[in-house]
């Protein structure tokens, strides 16, 4: 059986690194790596969280126009600061919205204001079927201090936060 050549710079046969060592640095590496940039982003997932929550109130404000428009029936947002849902005009009174996803409470992970009125905790805000605006002009909702969502009569959309 052929023997391995002692090497020309001194060393022994066994002073190479393995594929499976170099495999077993990268994962770690990799794992630590991963590690760190989840915690440097902990601190962003507040903001991240009032962003989705922000744009799921802008659709479900969108669609609740939408629908007021086609029906002919004014509907309205209910909030609270913990959360908000929809309902809309029935003959004699407000009811639950017509569509179950609408009339479902809504809860919010941060608090829940209208941004020209910081200090109220709950409200109505009516969505007419002539797609007025509000009576205050352009109602602007923070959700925290990550997001905004702004409402002029006919639609929704994420506004700056201010």
């Amino acid at each position: 059986m052929p023997r391995a050549r002692p090497s020309r710079h001194g060393r022994g046969g066994d002073a190479g690194v393995t594929l499976l060592e170099v495999l077993i640095v990268l994962a770690l590496i990799g794992t630590g790596a991963g590690l760190v940039s989840l915690s440097l982003r902990s601190g962003d997932r507040a903001d991240w969280t009032a962003r989705q929550d922000a744009e799921l109130l802008a659709a479900r404000l969108s669609i609740a126009t939408e629908e007021s428009l086609l029906s002919g029936r004014a509907a309205a947002l209910d909030w609270r600061r913990d959360g908000y849902s929809f309902v809309e005009r029935g003959e004699e009174d407000w009811r639950p919205h017509g569509n179950p996803r609408l009339a479902e409470w809504q809860t919010v992970s941060l608090a829940l204001s209208l941004a020209g009125d910081p200090g109220a905790t709950e409200g109505r805000l009516a969505i007419g079927p002539d797609a007025a605006p509000p009576p205050s002009g352009i109602a602007v909702f923070r959700i925290g201090a990550g997001a905004n969502v702004a409402f002029d009569g006919l639609s929704a959309y994420l506004g700056p936060v201010q």
